[in-house]
């Protein structure tokens, strides 16, 4: 289904997932984290919190970075408000880009600077502003659990360990998106949720479609999804979004 605006898809999305029985997560706000070009600190790709004008204009560069956090957040927060107020359990999921623009410490190793991004627990400004006006806090998203610890953000390159360690015999899918998707999924309904509706960019289009339905076929998932995928780098955010359901 292509749709042209955030009306047009946020109403297409409330009113599919008002058919849900059960809990709702909605994944919105998605970002990257990205190296501050003056502090060589991790920080997360959120334009409108990044002063650096050297470090905003990589962000700009990708349409997943630019405008796509925010324009994603508000339109998850709109859909999670209007179904909690026709009695729907709804709540938000931010999944994070942890590893693309990543570099590796000089030693080699892990870059220590991600663990202190994950330890920090605190939403960008920009979505916590927004979060906060709306009359949400951290209590209205899904947390991740990873080493013996509880995380409101959910990590790429954790969910890919997870897909290496229990699905890739069950569910084997070769591109990268996929193989970080299907666990979400997986984990999802392990968690009791009956429907998902994600916000992803464009670019991973074809992997999480696939990845989708190999998942429901291999794990006999029930977990009702919902992908949408807003418009590419060169057009207006909305104008050309696709959903698949």
């Amino acid at each position: 289904m292509l749709l042209h605006s955030s009306t047009e898809v946020i109403d297409t999305i409330v009113a599919r997932l008002l058919n849900a029985t059960g809990p709702i997560a909605v994944m919105a706000g998605h970002f990257s984290l990205v190296h501050h070009r003056q502090t060589g600190k991790l920080v997360p790709g959120v334009i409108d919190d990044i002063e650096d004008e050297a470090t905003r204009n990589f962000v700009a560069q990708h349409h997943y970075m630019g405008s796509f956090p925010l324009e994603t957040w508000n339109a998850g927060i709109e859909i999670v408000k209007r179904l909690r107020s026709a009695g729907r359990d709804a709540k938000l999921l931010v999944l994070v880009n942890d590893w693309q623009h990543v570099e590796a410490a000089p030693s080699g190793q892990r870059n220590s600077g991600r663990d202190a991004f994950f330890a920090n627990l605190i939403l960008p400004p920009t979505l916590q502003s927004e979060f906060a006006a709306n009359g949400l806090n951290d209590s209205d998203l899904i947390p991740d659990s990873r080493d013996g610890k509880t995380c409101i953000f959910w990590s790429e390159s954790s969910l890919r360990a997870r897909y290496a360690r229990n699905l890739k015999r069950k569910v084997p899918v070769q591109s990268e998106c996929a193989q970080e998707w299907v666990p979400l999924l997986a984990r999802l309904e392990e968690l009791g949720y009956h429907a998902l509706a994600a916000f992803i960019p464009s670019s991973c289009q074809i992997p999480v479609i696939g990845g989708t339905e190999r998942a429901e076929e291999c794990l006999e998932l029930k977990l009702q999804t919902t992908s949408v995928f807003p418009s590419g780098a060169n057009e207006k955010f909305w104008e050309n979004t696709w959903i698949e359901k």
